[in-house]
């Protein structure tokens, strides 16, 4: 008689047989577009004194790379589904890197700097969570949440220590070896990318094996109402947390804190975020995603009503159930695409998820600051969040009614 592994012991045989691959996608994430764009803070204050550029003139960069991201971000995800991961990623790193790296050749011309922003996004979206998340939800099942939360770390990693190198590189010699130095870490994730990162279904481009690969094309899962409260609910999120990260510091200033005060506040975002990237994973092992990601969005909700009530002396506490939400948010998004509709267009979904994302994350910010505006304070803007979370956290809970995917169906039989 023979029995199977328990979860724990399941997910310890995984990770000793494919630690590998868990190690190149948390490096090639934060290496990538995401983990790279929490550097560019370095380079605006020397940008605006070389070429006189107002701090909103360089400050838009992060508006032109997301532009870029959202107009291929989904033709990313096909990509991946039909060439594979390690032939979207030989492409992407090295356009990355370079795209990066000419930045060090910027004159006076800001419509040159807005170029390059767009082309940063464009190629760099092949270096998200899209592609990565693919192979690793290919090797990992019991250990899957965990390995994510892994994997998603490496933007946190990167977002603490690159800041800081590249603040040297520049203080010490000058912004274009910034952006050098920049674009030379990008190709960092290439090697490992290469021995290390490849889904365990091989992707073949004929219609008949396409079909040997379990899960949903992209038709199929946009016929299934799990599909629509998903991104319902990721939408609602990022118009929130959009807005959130934005403003938080000129919110936390205008409560009354000094500068450094705020920043400092400000920071705990991102470590907090690190810590549900992480811990994350580990938890949606062990209980189900939709009921954990509705828990956390609840929690988050009462957090930003605290917070348009000016609860200013818990705001570190607040900011951080606000930050851990976030981190958890992302590894359940990848999760549940694997979850739901299988590895057969898997890219290509989570393509559409980072679609919804991208244009979220934009519009929260412009609609949280139009009403700070007009209200006359950011009360109103915190309560309007406060609201889109507990909508997401309804639509998220509202999930675990569906079964996730047989792992063995493929083709019209996943219909």
């Amino acid at each position: 008689m023979s029995f199977a592994p328990s979860k724990p012991i399941a997910a310890r045989l995984e990770f000793s047989q494919s630690w590998r691959v868990v190690v190149a996608a948390m490096l090639g994430m934060g290496l990538g577009y995401s983990g790279l764009s929490y550097a560019f803070g370095v380079f605006i204050g020397p940008l605006t004194s070389a070429f006189g550029w107002s701090l909103a003139e360089v400050g838009a960069w992060t508006f032109y790379t997301n532009l870029g991201y959202v107009v291929t971000v989904t033709f990313a995800g096909r990509l991946t589904d039909r060439i594979g991961v390690r032939g979207v990623l030989f492409l992407a790193i090295p356009y990355l890197a370079l795209a990066v790296a000419s930045m060090a050749l910027l004159g006076g011309r800001l419509w040159i700097m807005y170029l390059l922003a767009v082309v940063v996004g464009c190629v760099g979206s092949g270096t998200t969570a899209i592609t990565y998340s693919r192979a690793v939800n290919s090797w990992f099942d019991a250990g899957r949440g965990t390995a994510l939360g892994l994997t998603s770390a490496g933007i946190g990693l990167t977002s603490m220590v690159l800041p800081s190198l590249l603040q040297a590189v520049v203080t010490h010699a000058g912004w274009r070896y910034g952006f050098l130095t920049m674009g030379g870490l990008a190709l960092l994730a290439l090697p490992t990318a290469y021995f290390w990162l490849h889904p365990r279904h091989a992707v073949r481009t004929t219609a008949v094996v396409a079909n040997e690969v379990p899960g949903d094309t992209r038709s199929m899962a946009l016929r299934r109402p799990v599909f629509w409260l998903i991104a319902g609910g990721y939408l609602a999120t990022c118009l929130a947390n959009g807005g959130i990260s934005t403003y938080l510091v000129s919110f936390l200033i205008d409560a009354g804190l000094s500068g450094a005060q705020a920043a400092a506040y400000a920071g705990i975002l991102g470590v907090a975020s690190m810590t549900g990237r992480l811990l994350g994973g580990v938890i949606i092992d062990r209980m189900h995603f939709a009921l954990v990601c509705g828990g956390l969005l609840f929690a988050q909700a009462l957090a930003c009503t605290a917070l348009a009530m000016h609860q200013i002396d818990a705001a570190p506490l607040l900011i951080f159930m606000i930050g851990f939400a976030l981190g958890v948010e992302v590894d359940c998004m990848t999760y549940s695409t694997a979850r739901y509709y299988g590895m057969r267009a898997f890219s290509e979904i989570c393509g559409i998820f980072g679609l919804v994302g991208g244009i979220g994350m934009g519009l929260g910010a412009l609609i949280f600051g139009q009403l700070a505006g007009t209200a006359g304070g950011y009360s109103t803007s915190f309560f309007f969040c406060a609201i889109l979370v507990a909508v997401a956290a309804v639509l998220f809970a509202v999930t675990v009614r569906y079964p996730f995917i047989d792992a063995t169906r493929t083709g019209d039989k996943a219909a």
